[in-house]
């Protein structure tokens, strides 16, 4: 089941990190798992100009290999946004998904 979500071996955590809640629960559920709770939480924080350079370079790089589709490259993105991040910095918001299992 696991490797039907992974399309590109080379990227395999980054992938881990793009699935679903439910694909996760199938996931828990098909080792013998039972969720006992389940929470999600969102957290905020923002980047500085190296931070967002580092992501910006990633993203240029892997989207076209992972997705398949274009992308701008580097040097383009940052002509265009890198004056404003780094006078104002970036911000970036992440999902953590908790799940409390025991086993069945």
């Amino acid at each position: 089941m696991y490797e039907s979500y992974v399309r590109h071996k080379e990227y395999p955590t980054y992938y881990e990190t793009l699935l679903t809640s439910s694909k996760y629960k199938a996931l828990v559920y098909q080792t013998g798992f039972d969720i006992v709770a389940h929470e999600q939480f969102t957290t905020g924080k923002k980047l500085t100009a190296e931070q967002t350079q580092e992501e910006i370079r990633f993203a240029c790089d892997r989207v076209p290999k992972i997705y398949g589709i274009e992308a701008r490259c580097y040097d383009d993105v940052w002509k265009k946004f890198g004056k404003a991040i780094e006078e104002h910095g970036c911000g970036h918001l992440s999902k953590t998904v908790l799940f409390i299992t025991k086993k069945t």
